[in-house]
């Protein structure tokens, strides 16, 4: 079964995720679906055994990802365990962060 990968998309919960694939499978006469967490974690982390695609420390998560860092604790003011930056409050630019071993 092929999994379903086209887009990017903010705010939808995973029950109309579902709704949307199931939709497009009757559509396209094809099967689409989303991945299973196991198929998820092995995807993001492109095979490898760390934690994280880029090794196991929190403090390189800014290069990898946007996530509440030290730039939103000083906007919102919201407390971050991160405390490195990756210049970005909110949304971000496509090919800001450094991509896994697959790409």
């Amino acid at each position: 079964m092929p999994i379903f990968h086209g887009w990017l998309v903010c705010n939808v919960a995973w029950q109309d995720a579902e709704k949307f694939c199931e939709w497009l499978s009757r559509k396209e006469n094809a099967v689409y679906r989303l991945p299973t967490e196991a198929q998820w974690e092995y995807a993001c982390r492109a095979g490898s055994t760390s934690m994280y695609y880029n090794g196991n420390e929190v403090s390189k998560l800014t290069e990898i990802g946007n996530l509440g860092d030290a730039s939103m604790q000083k906007k919102i003011g919201k407390n971050s365990k991160v405390t490195e930056s990756d210049g970005s409050v909110f949304t971000n630019r496509v090919g800001q962060y450094l991509p896994n071993a697959w790409g």
